[in-house]
């Protein structure tokens, strides 16, 4: 087993969430593609992002480090918290 592993968050617009025991990231993923015959995406596309997600064990990391503009949960923190996890910004 591995422990103290950083989370390190380095992408915009990441949402840090929990579920349970876990830390889940929801984070921004690539543009829908420019359709047929046009040269720009719609001004929709934005909007139309699909989402990554992924989810980490709390007792498997360390500390959390956010370096890029995110959005955090209170359900987050207090898991954080709980477990006395640092949340480095």
């Amino acid at each position: 087993m591995w422990y103290g592993m950083d989370l390190l968050i380095d992408t915009y617009g990441t949402f840090i969430g929990a579920t349970g025991e876990r830390i889940t990231l929801s984070m921004p993923g690539p543009l829908p593609p420019v359709p047929k015959g046009r040269t720009r995406r719609p001004k929709d596309a934005l909007t139309n992002r699909t989402r990554i997600k992924k989810e980490y064990p709390i007792r498997r990391l360390d500390k959390i480090v956010i370096l890029r503009p995110s959005s955090i949960s209170m359900h987050a923190v207090e898991l954080a918290l709980e477990h006395e996890e640092d949340i480095v910004a």
